[in-house]
């Protein structure tokens, strides 16, 4: 945390990034690239080889930018929060509170990263941070800078439990989490593809 000039100022945790990668799911999944690398690595056709090896370096790539661009800032007037595209300013008469699921997981096979959602008088969300991205300690901490009454959600809940108990009012993107992933990861496939098929040119 740092502190000047009246503005607090917290950034993501990479240690505790890391430990919650460090999963059942998530080390299947290494598990399975690493055998089609095995398996493609056989194969003469290098460019088909370049693909998970790109997605690979790709992946690497945002998580060093974010760690060095990602940020959360509280001043006397708003609030913003700065991830690899934009920076989002709330002002702080918007809030009304701030909900903090310290055992939110990403998925069944996942550990615990948490959960931090900022709501307006109306339950939508102004912000949403992400465990696995700030760490379960930064959540805590942004929780009780953003200076609005905080409501504990202590059990453990996944992206589709929050529909259902209804803890705010979800987005699309918030009610449908893992079709905005699958949309993700076929968006990362085809880019590294992309990458691979130019680099064999």
């Amino acid at each position: 945390m740092i502190i000047s000039a009246g503005t607090v100022e917290l950034r993501p945790s990479l240690r505790t990034m890391g430990r919650a990668v460090v999963a059942p799911t998530q080390l299947l999944l290494l598990a399975l690239l690493a055998v089609n690398g095995a398996l493609l690595a056989a194969d003469d056709d290098a460019v088909v080889l370049w693909v998970p090896a790109a997605a690979l370096g790709l992946a690497v790539l945002v998580v060093a930018v974010w760690r060095l661009v990602g940020r959360f800032q509280v001043t006397g007037q708003e609030l913003r929060c700065r991830n690899l595209l934009r920076t989002r300013a709330v002002p702080r008469s918007r809030v009304a509170e701030a909900v903090l699921l310290p055992a939110f997981r990403d998925g069944a096979g996942a550990r615990p990263s948490g959960l931090l959602v900022v709501l307006d008088d109306a339950r939508r969300p102004l912000l949403r941070l992400d465990g696995l991205w700030w760490g379960r300690d930064r959540l805590a901490a942004i929780a009780e800078a953003v200076g609005a009454p905080v409501r504990l959600v202590p059990e453990e809940l996944t992206p589709a439990d929050l529909a259902w108990r209804n803890v705010y009012e979800l987005p699309w993107r918030h009610r449908h989490p893992y079709l905005v992933q699958v949309l993700t990861t076929i968006a990362i496939l085809v880019g590294a593809f992309a990458a691979a098929r130019l680099g064999g040119n």
